[in-house]
């Protein structure tokens, strides 16, 4: 009996232990799912609005658009080499990806390339608006160098990659309703100030290096010789009255903090 005792008693501290260690287990529990909800509760969920800004995925199928107006005897050609460094290293809109949207809104504004312009880089090419597109090209008529365009509005501006850092690349036009600045200016430029010669200035904040001003003004009216067997009334001087042009005046960019990073007329 005493060897039975002994058993018996072992047995029973034995049930005592695991019956301790799973009062325990289940105290510990509760604390720690609390825990764990609190921790779920405080940390910041990262905002909506981060993650809409993130840019989409590039495209995995090699872009071939129609490029130039052969139509009018303007063909185009597509160039595969990569963007000019001297771009790239000041335009942080040419560092990120392209995008779809990219191609859908810039594919229209390609086929104002074509004679003078070729070469067109269109893997580097990027939607700065839905009228605008910012196009690297590797020849143009006179030039020797790689070329950056802002295409759209019917026509195109262009400029020399290596002088983008100083001068940016710009496209001015102008008429009866006034005058229209569009352009790409360098990282670090946050607005772009346009003041007409005796006009009101008008700023315009810079997204993804680009900015447009439209302003009310524009230059004098113009007057233009008339072709040869002109037969429409012209002025007394023998000349027909043109439209004007773009109004003259003052071009400013600044940085984040407002001060002036360049002024050229």
């Amino acid at each position: 009996m005493d060897f039975l005792d002994r058993y018996g008693r072992q047995l029973e501290r034995a049930r005592r232990r695991r019956a301790r260690r799973r009062a325990a287990g289940a105290s510990l529990l509760v604390p720690a799912g609390a825990a764990v909800a609190i921790a779920l509760f405080v940390l910041p969920t990262e905002p909506e609005l981060e993650r809409l800004a993130e840019p989409a995925p590039s495209p995995t199928v090699t872009w071939s658009p129609e490029v130039g107006r052969p139509e009018k005897g303007l063909g185009a050609s597509i160039d595969r080499a990569p963007v000019s460094g001297d771009a790239s290293d000041v335009l942080a809109v040419l560092r990120r990806p392209q995008t779809e949207r990219d191609r859908r809104l810039a594919a229209p504004r390609l086929r104002h390339a074509g004679g003078a312009v070729d070469g067109i880089q269109v893997d580097a090419v990027r939607a700065l608006s839905k009228n605008y597109a910012l196009v690297p090209v590797t020849k143009v008529e006179g030039g020797s160098e790689p070329m950056l365009c802002i295409m759209g509005g019917g026509g195109s501006g262009c400029g020399r990659a290596s002088s983008v850092r100083e001068h940016g690349v710009s496209s001015l036009s102008g008429g009866p309703n006034g005058t229209h600045w569009v352009g790409v200016v360098p990282d670090g430029v946050a607005r772009v100030r346009f003041t007409p010669d005796g006009g009101t200035p008008k700023d315009s904040i810079v997204r993804e290096n680009f900015y447009e001003i439209r302003v009310p003004e524009h230059a004098p009216e113009t007057r233009i010789r008339p072709p040869k067997g002109w037969k429409a009334p012209v002025g007394e001087d023998g000349m027909i009255p043109g439209a004007g042009g773009p109004a003259s005046g003052t071009i400013e960019w600044f940085d984040s903090a407002g001060k002036v990073i360049k002024r050229q007329r």
